[in-house]
């Protein structure tokens, strides 16, 4: 192993995959056959179990960061939650989103669907390192003043929308409204209203951009005040999944970048943990005093006991429910037409004011109480649209995006910024129920960093003609 916490061969030690995936197949068993879930359930248990452990033990180390920090490790966890550990929660405690009674047939459901789409994953993911790889890309450098310029006008815009939103909303700038009740980030708001909240989540991409180009004490002091500001603002809206996703992509940037003097194994895995645990405590914290807030309870120390703290990943788990509600429903399939219906959403509602409501979000909301926000993975719309054939293509496109993440270079700053802004949003966009959403996302937190890096790039020196020692434009120059 390396001194940066990569392997030159698997990705991860088989015993501690497999130790680990026993532990969750023996426990899933065994809550989930109390609960009253039947054969078949358990030996889609056991399939998404194994099939996701071999995946793992196989599969290369992403390139430049410690394996925990790859796509494949985050869309296995989701699998794993929203296809295991939620239907057996569901199961054994009930869904307090869904009108109705949910059978054991469509509690079961979001399993098979998640190990479908595990299945798809795992084949095209697998398929892609069998066929021998020719690297024809130019080597190109990112200017590190260009690219530092750049992240604080992202912060300068998101800023600006942040302020505009609230000013809009007759809301005050500053607050903490992480703890009151949430923002309305889909289609419970206006259209002006949804495209500022899209457009704030640029301060993400201004975050990565800078963390990862900071040098010299001044720099980096004023990229922690921009972290500072930006949890901040996230935390007056109400975001609390954006919290996450911000503290993830800067974890993910310092523990992927190229390893100090002195820098060792041991280190960066501490590192990792120090990240992990600070996004559980942030998360942990602001659950415990929403709920007594919206209780009207007030919170003392008892309030994080460890059975309230350990009911907490269980409530935000209930997202099969819904999955399995519009299952056991049984919806005509959609046809690809709440995908054809993504040009139009993007068109502001002043504009065109006969846009209809997403065809998907119309089917939850069928199922489910009003107003309980509920939601469903993002399978679930492809599931809709097309049956089993769309579980099947987005394993595939899931497979395919999650090998390419892996695959970038993050010993180049290219290659680290871009994966650290595809990995922040990652879970979020995968336990999302739109694409449209997905979309959003994509566009505000990957499409900057993309964009800052192909403007402040240059082609690297031809060091074969005795130009590695040329003179750069703008100074210092980062791999990119």
């Amino acid at each position: 192993m390396s001194s940066d916490g990569t392997q030159s061969g698997t990705s991860v030690v088989p015993a501690a995959v497999a130790f680990a995936f026993g532990i969750s197949l023996l426990a899933t068993d065994m809550i989930g056959s109390r609960a009253g879930l039947g054969w078949s359930w358990l030996f889609c248990i056991a399939l998404l179990h194994l099939e996701l452990a071999g995946w793992l033990i196989v599969r290369p180390a992403p390139k430049g960061r410690p394996w925990v920090v790859s796509a494949g490790m985050v869309a296995t966890l989701t699998l794993l939650a929203y296809g295991a550990w939620a239907p057996m929660f569901a199961a054994r405690n009930g869904s307090p989103v869904v009108v109705g009674i949910l059978d054991q047939n469509a509690l079961a459901y979001p399993t098979i669907a998640a190990t479908v789409v595990a299945t798809g994953m795992v084949a095209v993911d697998l398929f892609r390192r069998l066929r021998p790889r020719h690297d024809r890309k130019v080597r190109k450098r990112a200017r590190t003043a260009s690219l530092w310029r750049t992240a604080w006008i992202l912060e300068a815009l998101a800023l600006a929308c942040y302020l505009l939103y609230q000013f809009k909303s007759g809301r005050s700038p500053i607050g903490l409204g992480v703890l009151g009740k949430p923002t309305d980030s889909g289609f419970g708001v206006g259209s002006v209203d949804q495209f500022l909240l899209a457009a704030i989540d640029v301060s993400i991409a201004a975050a990565i951009v800078a963390v990862g180009v900071a040098r010299g004490r001044r720099q980096r002091a004023l990229t922690a005040a921009m972290v500072a500001l930006n949890l901040f603002l996230y935390a007056t809206i109400g975001f609390k999944y954006r919290l996450v996703a911000l503290i993830g992509g800067v974890v993910v940037v310092w523990v992927s970048g190229k390893p100090s003097r002195g820098s060792t194994r041991h280190r960066r895995a501490a590192q990792l943990v120090a990240g992990a645990v600070v996004i559980t405590g942030v998360f942990i914290v602001e659950q415990v005093f929403r709920n007594n807030l919206s209780s009207g309870l007030q919170t003392t120390a008892q309030s994080f006991s460890l059975a309230r703290v350990a009911g907490i990943p269980l409530r935000q788990l209930d997202i099969s429910s819904p999955y399995s509600a519009v299952h056991q429903a049984h919806f005509s399939l959609l046809g690809g037409r709440s995908y054809l219906q993504l040009p139009s959403l993007f068109v502001p509602r002043v504009l065109f004011s006969a846009k209809p409501a997403p065809a998907m979000v119309l089917q939850v909301h069928k199922v489910t109480v009003p107003g309980a926000g509920a939601a469903v993975p993002l399978w679930a719309e492809a599931d809709a649209n097309f049956g089993l054939f769309g579980l099947v293509g987005f394993g595939l496109l899931l497979g395919y995006m999650t090998g390419m993440m892996d695959n970038l270079d993050s010993g180049r700053t290219g290659g680290r910024l871009i994966c650290a802004a595809c990995l922040s949003i990652l879970f979020a966009v995968l336990s999302r129920s739109l694409m449209f959403f997905a979309v959003l996302e994509i566009v505000a937190v990957v499409l900057p960093v993309v964009v800052a890096l192909r403007l402040a790039s240059i082609d690297e020196p031809d060091r074969s003609r005795g130009a590695a020692h040329a003179r750069l434009p703008q100074g210092r120059v980062l791999d990119g």
